[in-house]
Protein backbone atom coordinates (compact mmCIF):
# COMPACT_ATOMS: atom_id res chain seq x y z
CA UNK A 1 0.00 0.00 0.00
CA UNK A 2 1.22 3.46 -0.82
CA UNK A 3 2.28 5.26 2.34
CA UNK A 4 2.68 2.11 4.41
CA UNK A 5 6.41 2.66 4.87
CA UNK A 6 6.99 6.20 6.20
CA UNK A 7 10.64 6.45 5.11
CA UNK A 8 9.83 5.86 1.42
CA UNK A 9 9.85 8.85 -0.93
CA UNK A 10 7.05 9.12 -3.46
CA UNK A 11 7.04 11.30 -6.55
CA UNK A 12 4.25 12.67 -8.67
CA UNK A 13 4.51 12.68 -12.46
CA UNK A 14 2.39 13.12 -15.55
CA UNK A 15 2.40 10.71 -18.46
CA UNK A 16 0.71 10.91 -21.83
CA UNK A 17 -1.52 8.10 -23.00
CA UNK A 18 -2.12 7.73 -26.71
CA UNK A 19 -5.55 6.55 -27.90
CA UNK A 20 -4.12 3.28 -29.24
CA UNK A 21 -2.10 2.51 -26.13
CA UNK A 22 -2.75 1.31 -22.60
CA UNK A 23 -1.01 1.26 -19.26
CA UNK A 24 -1.15 -1.58 -16.77
CA UNK A 25 -0.93 -1.19 -13.01
CA UNK A 26 -0.45 -4.48 -11.22
CA UNK A 27 0.62 -5.98 -7.95
CA UNK A 28 3.52 -8.38 -7.64
CA UNK A 29 1.09 -11.26 -7.25
CA UNK A 30 0.59 -11.14 -11.03
CA UNK A 31 4.24 -11.43 -12.03
CA UNK A 32 5.20 -13.68 -9.11
CA UNK A 33 2.52 -16.31 -9.81
CA UNK A 34 4.36 -19.62 -9.49
CA UNK A 35 3.82 -22.87 -11.32
CA UNK A 36 4.47 -26.30 -9.78
CA UNK A 37 8.16 -26.01 -10.76
CA UNK A 38 8.34 -22.75 -8.73
CA UNK A 39 8.90 -20.70 -11.90
CA UNK A 40 7.49 -17.16 -11.76
CA UNK A 41 5.19 -15.96 -14.53
CA UNK A 42 7.27 -12.76 -14.77
CA UNK A 43 7.08 -9.40 -16.48
CA UNK A 44 8.06 -10.73 -19.92
CA UNK A 45 5.03 -13.03 -19.98
CA UNK A 46 2.80 -10.23 -18.67
CA UNK A 47 4.00 -7.90 -21.45
CA UNK A 48 3.53 -10.60 -24.09
CA UNK A 49 -0.01 -11.31 -22.88
CA UNK A 50 -0.86 -7.59 -22.77
CA UNK A 51 0.47 -6.95 -26.27
CA UNK A 52 -1.71 -9.75 -27.60
CA UNK A 53 -4.76 -8.09 -26.03
CA UNK A 54 -4.08 -4.41 -26.77
CA UNK A 55 -6.95 -4.15 -29.30
CA UNK A 56 -9.48 -5.66 -26.86
CA UNK A 57 -11.77 -3.82 -24.44
CA UNK A 58 -10.26 -3.20 -21.00
CA UNK A 59 -12.40 -5.89 -19.35
CA UNK A 60 -11.15 -8.45 -21.88
CA UNK A 61 -7.54 -7.36 -21.25
CA UNK A 62 -7.95 -7.98 -17.51
CA UNK A 63 -9.67 -11.32 -18.11
CA UNK A 64 -7.06 -12.43 -20.65
CA UNK A 65 -4.09 -11.52 -18.48
CA UNK A 66 -5.60 -13.17 -15.41
CA UNK A 67 -6.36 -16.29 -17.46
CA UNK A 68 -2.77 -16.38 -18.78
CA UNK A 69 -1.32 -16.01 -15.26
CA UNK A 70 -3.67 -18.71 -13.95
CA UNK A 71 -2.72 -20.93 -16.88
CA UNK A 72 0.95 -20.56 -15.98
CA UNK A 73 0.21 -21.50 -12.36
CA UNK A 74 -1.65 -24.57 -13.71
CA UNK A 75 -3.52 -25.17 -10.48
CA UNK A 76 -0.62 -24.42 -8.14
CA UNK A 77 -1.85 -22.48 -5.09
CA UNK A 78 -1.45 -18.72 -5.32
CA UNK A 79 0.54 -17.17 -2.49
CA UNK A 80 -0.31 -13.49 -3.04
CA UNK A 81 -3.17 -11.28 -4.14
CA UNK A 82 -3.43 -10.47 -7.85
CA UNK A 83 -4.60 -6.97 -8.73
CA UNK A 84 -4.61 -5.50 -12.23
CA UNK A 85 -5.82 -2.12 -13.52
CA UNK A 86 -5.96 -1.16 -17.21
CA UNK A 87 -5.69 2.56 -18.10
CA UNK A 88 -6.74 3.82 -21.53
CA UNK A 89 -7.70 7.05 -23.22
CA UNK A 90 -11.45 7.32 -23.80
CA UNK A 91 -12.58 9.03 -26.97
CA UNK A 92 -15.70 11.21 -27.13
CA UNK A 93 -16.98 9.40 -30.19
Amino acid sequence: MVGLIPECNYEQAEVSLHPEGMRLLYTDGITEALNSALEEWGEKRLIKAARGLVSEESEAVVAGIMQAADGHAAGAPLSDDMTLVVLRVCSDQ
